[in-house]
């Protein structure tokens, strides 16, 4: 399995993720999965973000020091407020580290 990142836009700085709720510093951090390979990390990121992420990177391509807040935690999001939205973090969390 390899280590992929997924990077967020500028404007989640001000507006709520239509997944991860309002996280201010979300585009100071970065998402971390784990693949086998990048579509798969793709179709995973796909998958529970649809298309509201800026980039993938690889160990290789990530410039840590443009995301100074470092690995976003999944439970930071205030999504985890309700039931629902709980399972659906976990299942995230399972997947995208499976």
């Amino acid at each position: 399995m390899n280590k992929y990142y997924v990077t967020f836009g500028q404007k989640y700085r001000y507006e709520a993720h239509p997944v991860l709720g309002l996280v201010p510093d979300l585009p100071d951090k970065v998402l971390v999965l784990w693949a086998k390979d990048y579509e798969s990390a793709r179709a995973k990121v796909f998958k529970f973000l649809g298309s509201s992420f800026a980039f993938i990177y690889d160990e290789k391509e990530l410039k840590s020091k443009h995301y100074p807040k470092g690995e976003f935690s999944i439970p930071e999001a205030d999504f985890m407020a309700t039931r629902h939205r709980v399972k659906t973090a976990a299942k995230m969390k399972r997947e995208l580290n499976a």
